[in-house]
Order: structure tokens, then sequence, then C-alpha cells
């Protein structure tokens, strides 16, 4: 359904706001495709007419942290949807108990006026964690309206706020390296403009305008002898996209322009008490981003769709300004060194080539490539489509990474309950690393030749009306450099297969039982050092996650109780994606109710 969602949305429609919908919640549940899960939110809300469809406070907001693996996330209001709506007001509401002091509550409020819509939000989570220092605390609140004033023609404003505290959530293959004392916080505003206007019934116009302020703090003190600090108190970001889509049976396009600009500020103190040393920096520093593109869907015949497009990044960073003082006594004035960086820029031209053909009915081929740069982005959404023959383009790496992409695939549908296929992706990055020369004490950017690979093998089977089940296999391999400027490893590969079985019942009980194996070995960062060297590491274990629903009568919501990680398994496992962790070390049960009204 993604994949037929997927070529509908780019080449015979991509102005379908329910298409990008699908997109977005189908994203969900894919490892590193935030960038892409919430630019298709954005697309399909700026699309959208007015209705009483509400907008989940967290699902606009990405990198959730454990909200993404210990359950709050998996419920989704979409469920609720009423086939016709009118004037009125609707309320959904959720909430979560569970272990380790686990608890969630979302609350949404929608209403409709004629052309006038708004929907009013709230999510709170709160969690101890798997493990010491594992805490997190996420607030987020949002507001939304929009005005159409025609069939084609509509006005929106979306206001979001979050505030998060966490410890220390990193998860590393060697676990007895985690940072006892460490703290950070987090508190953003994100105000978003956004406009929509139909020259013809073939041609749009899309426009959005986004500004963010951000307060971010860290401070780490688990070791007593070194002290650090580091408070960013103005982060300042501004950015607009204006997007022309044009569509006809044969022939569709989407062509647009942006721009981004980045001021932000960082203080940073450390401290070395032994020693009666102190040093601070004060770092000043602005970023630039600018971005174009036009992506061609030619229908060549029924069965086959030819995608073309190009897209061209320029990114660059003005001259930073960094004061350090260092006392070495805390008592005297110190002394006091600017240093002035050289201003860095990068551009790139990014060719994209994808095709899908239907060779027999039932049966999909697929195959891409494509260049990408990672520019910056705003709640890291953007208008520019997120993928090319259905393979994703936007991943959270490093700013100005450069990645060259290839894809293929094949999917078949064997019969009316079954359907199935595989998907191959490799990756080859330019990762621009920071490094501090020893020497010269000078700061510099060196690229870092990275590869990443990933091969799917999935099936899915409903050989009863009440039983669906799933099977999969995952191959990741990561390689990365071999100097310690790795983020956590220096090569891995992850063997992941998880079975499901969801069982319907037509008194509304449903049961969801899923067993994933995973194996993982590879060169891993040690206890409190860095991959120069790297040590060897492997692991392999299963996990057992189990949920229990009932639907309320008269569609009036969920009443769930769940537990991932059934059999508290503790293991030795590395993340590649830190903002979504996939597996939690330890159990965490939960019982959430969610309500619809009306």
């Amino acid at each position: 359904q993604q994949l037929r969602l997927q070529q509908f949305a780019d080449a015979r429609d991509p102005a379908s706001f329910s298409a990008h919908r699908v997109l977005a919640d189908s994203n969900n549940v894919l490892p590193r495709h935030e960038i892409a899960r919430v630019s298709e939110l954005l697309q399909s809300q700026l699309l959208q007419p007015v209705g009483l469809t509400p907008i989940q406070p967290r699902l606009s907001e990405s990198n959730l942290f454990l909200i993404s693996a210990g359950g709050p996330g998996a419920s989704s209001f979409n469920e609720y949807n009423q086939l016709f709506t009118g004037n009125g007001l609707s309320l959904q509401a959720s909430a979560l108990a569970g272990n380790r002091d686990s608890s969630g509550q979302e609350l949404v409020v929608s209403g409709l006026s004629d052309s006038l819509s708004f929907s009013l939000g709230g999510f709170h989570y709160e969690t101890d964690g798997w493990r010491a220092n594992a805490a997190q605390k996420d607030t987020i609140g949002n507001l939304f309206l929009q005005k159409d004033f025609g069939p084609g023609t509509g006005l929106q404003f979306e206001y979001r706020s979050r505030d998060i505290d966490t410890g220390d959530l990193q998860q590393f293959f060697f676990n007895d390296g985690a940072r006892s004392q460490l703290t950070t916080s987090a508190k953003t505003d994100t105000y978003r403009l956004g406009f929509r206007h139909a020259l013809s019934p073939n041609a749009t116009i899309l426009v959005s305008v986004l500004r963010q302020n951000d307060e971010r703090h860290a401070r780490d003190t688990t070791d007593p002898s070194v002290l650090v600090d580091i408070r960013e108190p103005g982060i300042r970001a501004t950015g607009a996209e204006i997007q022309y889509l044009y569509r006809t049976p044969r022939f569709s396009a989407v062509g647009g322009v942006g721009g981004y600009k980045l001021d932000r500020r960082q203080l940073t103190d450390f401290g070395i008490p032994g020693l009666l040393f102190t040093s601070a920096e004060d770092f000043d520093a602005s970023v630039r981003h600018t971005n174009a593109y036009l992506y061609g869907y030619f229908n060549v015949r029924p069965n086959l769709t030819l995608t073309l497009g190009a897209s061209a990044e320029r990114f660059k960073s003005d001259g930073a300004t960094t004061t350090t003082t260092t006392d070495p006594f805390f008592i005297f004035g110190g002394d006091s060194v600017a240093t002035t960086n050289a201003s860095r820029s990068k551009s790139r031209f990014s060719p994209k080539l994808g095709l899908s053909w239907n060779p027999v009915p039932d049966t999909r081929l697929r195959a891409a490539w494509f260049r990408t740069m990672k520019r910056a982005l705003i709640a890291n959404q953007t208008l520019e489509p997120t993928q090319v023959a259905g393979f994703n383009q936007f991943y959270d790496d490093i700013e100005a990474t450069r990645s060259t992409v290839y894809g293929v695939a094949a999917d078949r549908k064997f019969s009316g309950e079954m359907f199935g296929g595989f998907a191959a992706t490799w990756r080859r990055l330019e990762v621009p690393i920071p490094f501090l020369d020893p020497f010269t004490g000078t700061s510099q950017i060196v690229d870092k030749d990275w590869n990443e690979r990933l091969l799917r093998a999935y099936m899915f089977w409903a050989p009863r009306p009440w039983v669906a089940l799933s099977a999969e296999y995952q191959h990741e391999r990561v390689e990365r450099s071999n100097d310690g400027l790795n983020f956590g490893l220096q090569e891995a590969t992850t063997r992941r297969v998880p079975l499901g079985a969801r069982f319907f019942l037509s008194s509304g009980v449903t049961l969801g039982l899923k067993a994933t194996h995973i194996s993982q070995d590879g060169l891993f960062q040690p206890k409190g050092g860095n991959c120069a060297p790297c040590q060897r590491g492997d692991s392999s274990f299963w996990l057992t996650d189990l949920v229990l629903s009932y639907r309320l009568p008269q569609r009036r919501g969920f009443l769930s109780v769940g537990v991932t990680n059934l059999s508290d398994r503790q293991f030795q496992y590395q993340e590649t994606d830190f903002n979504n962790p996939t597996y939690l070390p330890r159990r965490m049960a939960f019982v959430r109710l969610t309500l619809a009204l009306p």
C-alpha cells in the first residue's frame, strides 16, 4: 500500500494530501526516516482542505528519543476519522501508564466552522528509562489554524512548543560507558505560516515560512576532575520555501526553491579542579543554506514511470569567532584569545534518476540512482520530494554531508492475501567532521568517507480475515573511518528478523505478538575511550513484544495493555539511530487508553 501511495503521490497526483499523510504515518515505523516522516506530514497539511482531522502534537516533532521505543507512539488518531464531517468540535485523548515511572498524556481539541478549522493539542511523556540517568521528560504543545478562501486557496498558521529534559540516552554497544551525571535540556518555539493556491485544476503553488527559537543546555560532571558546561542561549533559524506542482495524466512535475539562515551562539566552560584550571569559550557563527530542485515524472507507458530530476544546494558557514579565556587559578582575569575561523562553503549538483516498472500485473520493479547533500532544516521539514522511486532521500546525517545512493527493489502481490518483496540500498557518504589540530590549535573540517548498505526482504500474509502475519529480514552494514571520528563505531553488521502476528476478534479484541531476532558484530567504541582503535564485539538475542487491545463500542477508542522486551533481556547493541532507539535492554510494560469524541 505504501509503494502504491508513493507512486500515486509522485507520478499521478503529487498534490494528493491523503497520500502524503499515509506516507507520513508509514514512515513512522522505519528507522532513520524522521525527516521523510515530518516532511510528508508538512506537505499533507499544506495540501489538505479544512476539516476535523487533528494533528497529534508529537507527530510534527522529530527525534522523539525514548517515545519511539517505549509504547506511547504506537496508537494513531487516524483510526477514528469520520467519513463525513460537518461543523462542530471533536475531542481525542490518550493516557498511558507503565513501569519505570513511565506516564504519558495527549489531548487534542479540533473544530470546524465552514471554511475555518483549528486544532489545539498538548502532549507530555516522562520515564526513568532503562538504566540509571536515562530519564526523559518531554512536553509538546501545538496550535494549528486554517482558513480556506476558496476551493483552491488556503492560509495556515501553526505554533509548536517543546520542552525536553533528558539524561544520557545514547545506546552504545559497551553500555558501561554511560555518563551517569550528564543532563541536557532544550526549549524550542516553532512558528509556521503556510499558503496554498491553485492556479488551475492542474497547477498548485505552496509556500511555507518557518521561524524557530531554540535554547539548549548540557552539563556533564560524570568525571569529577573534568567539568563541562555547554550553553546555547539563543539559536535563531529562519527558512522559507516555495513549490510549484503540475500534473497531467501523462506527466507531473514538482519544482521549488528555498533558503535558510541560522544564527548561533555557544558558551562552553571547562574546569579541572584538581589542577586549579578553568577555560571558557564564547563561540558565534551563522549558517546559510539555499537550494533549488525540479522533478519530472513521466508515465511513458501505463506500466512504466520514469523519474528525472535534479537539485542544487549551497551551504555556507560564515567565519565563526571564538573567544577563549583561560584562568589557571580561578581568581585572576586570565588570558583571552579571539580566533576567527575562515568561512567555508560547499555546493552540490545532485541528479536524480528513478524507474518504476510493472512487467506483469501485480509485480513491480524499482530502481534509482541519485545524489543528495544534507542541508540545514528547521524542525527537519522540507517541501522537496522525500523519495525517488520509493527510495528515501533524507537521512539524519551531519549537515553538509554529501551522499550517492543506489537502490533496487521488487514487489509482488502473490494473491489477494499475500504480498512480498525485497529492497537493497547502498549509500556512499562524504561526511564533514570537525577536527582540532593538536599542533596548531585550530579547528578544521575533514571529509570522511563512510559507507552504508541495507538489504530488506519482507512478506505479509492474511490467510484469514481475522489474522495477519508478517516476516522480514534486514541486513545492515555500516563502515566508517578508522580514526576516532566515527561516533561510536568503525564498522558494524546488524541482522534483524522480526516475525509478527495479529489476531482480530469480532468482539473488538486484538492480540499482537512480535518476536525479533537480532545479531550484531563489529568494531565499537570502548568504555571511556574512542575508536582509535575500536574493540571487537558481537551479540545475538531474541526480543518479544506483546500487546492486547480492545476496541471500544461506537468507535470511541482503544484500551490496550502491552509490554516490550517481555523476557527483560539485557543485551549489547549499537543503535545507529541515536535519536530514535528501536530496542531497549529492559522490559517496558504499559497500559494505554485512547478516546475519540464524538
